[in-house]
């Protein structure tokens, strides 16, 4: 399927959208969201944007999550940190789409995941107490948004297709 452009305007609606969830609907839209920005920035970086709809239809090398996220790492597209924040965003996104009655980011295996990503959510080290502070959800949904904006900012202009 292709990804859908969503323009850096509309991402703070998308964000105060994602607030005014559920904890799965937070989960489950955000992660896609970003498997969203992740198929969009992968087709900018395309030379040949011909192959485009192959690669990422259902049954296309692109079509999932887990495959993005290798091929982007693998083409050094985005850094094995990144990658690996990127899989604790799927892994979570997956566990709540598949587990609608047992999902919390208070308990194990989400909670465990979680405190994988605040381990490694780029704050300088003058916000370590904010990140202590941070519950959860908050640090699940920021790190969704981080990647969403830096790599939005990194396509730029350039990166919107038809």
């Amino acid at each position: 399927m292709k990804p859908k452009q969503i323009n850096r305007d509309q991402h703070n609606d998308i964000v105060t959208l994602f607030h005014s969830e559920s904890d799965r609907g937070a989960a489950v839209l955000s992660g896609s969201y970003v498997e969203n920005v992740l198929g969009n920035y992968l087709r900018h970086k395309m030379t040949d944007k011909s192959l485009a709809e192959e690669l990422f239809n259902t049954n296309g090398p692109l079509s999932t999550f887990s495959q993005r996220i290798a091929v982007a790492q693998a083409y050094g597209f985005i850094t094995r940190d990144t990658g690996e924040t990127l899989n604790y965003i799927r892994k979570i996104r997956n566990h709540f789409a598949h587990h609608p009655f047992e999902a919390s980011f208070n308990e194990s295996p989400v909670r465990d995941w979680t405190e994988r990503l605040k381990s490694i959510l780029p704050l300088r080290e003058d916000q370590d107490e904010v990140r202590e502070e941070m519950d959860y959800r908050q640090v699940y949904l920021i790190s969704c948004a981080y990647f969403c904006l830096t790599t939005q900012g990194r396509m730029g202009d350039r990166g919107r297709h038809e």
